[in-house]
């Protein structure tokens, strides 16, 4: 077993439950993993041994076996097995987006405002230094829509935060109006057939 003695011989302290943590095989993020696994050992306060018996039970598939072989007696501190974890899967990686990453998006065709902010939204959720600034401009330049987007250039929202409550707004009226215009053609087809 990679895992030192000392690492073995520490006790589990009594009354303990491993916390439940979604398995790693080795196909996803090994940064993500070991974040998540970090995040609960800490809420639990793990000691560095016990974190270090507790990691593996969370492997699985590829992952699983790199670990049974790594050396014997090899891992003394847990900063040395994740490390070796996080290097071993580094093709697993995510690519990391930064705030230029949002420039490539942009409204598909036929695709609702609502549903594009959200895929602006889940976009921008996963750049860690977002410019705001960037993001204000990479937006305005990605809507189809011509009126908002006449709307933004007839008076260009201060920052990010005020665009995204106009866009908001946008979005909301124009949900309302198409509402309305359903319920007007449903009434008109109604009194045709009458």
């Amino acid at each position: 077993m990679a895992l030192s003695d000392h690492i073995l011989a520490f006790p589990f302290p009594k009354g303990s439950k491993m916390p439940v943590l979604e398995y790693y095989d080795g196909t996803s993020d090994p940064v993500q993993h070991l974040e998540g696994f970090n995040a609960l050992m800490a809420y639990c306060g793990a000691s560095n041994p016990i974190m270090c018996r507790a990691f593996p039970t969370t492997l699985c598939g590829a992952a699983r076996t790199w670990f049974n072989r790594l050396p014997p007696k090899s891992i003394h501190v847990f900063r040395d097995l994740s490390t070796a974890c996080a290097t071993t899967f580094i093709g697993s990686r995510t690519h990391k987006r930064t705030s230029a990453s949002l420039t490539s998006l942009a409204q598909r065709p036929n695709e609702t405002l609502r549903d594009f902010f959200s895929r602006f939204n889940s976009m921008k959720l996963e750049i860690d230094d977002l410019d705001p600034a960037m993001a204000k401009v990479a937006l305005i330049a990605s809507i189809a829509d011509v009126n908002l987007s006449f709307s933004l250039c007839k008076k260009e929202p201060e920052d990010l935060n005020e665009l995204l409550a106009r866009c908001k707004k946008f979005m909301n009226a124009t949900e309302i109006m198409h509402a309305r215009q359903e319920t007007a053609h449903v009434r008109t087809n109604k009194k045709r057939l009458e």
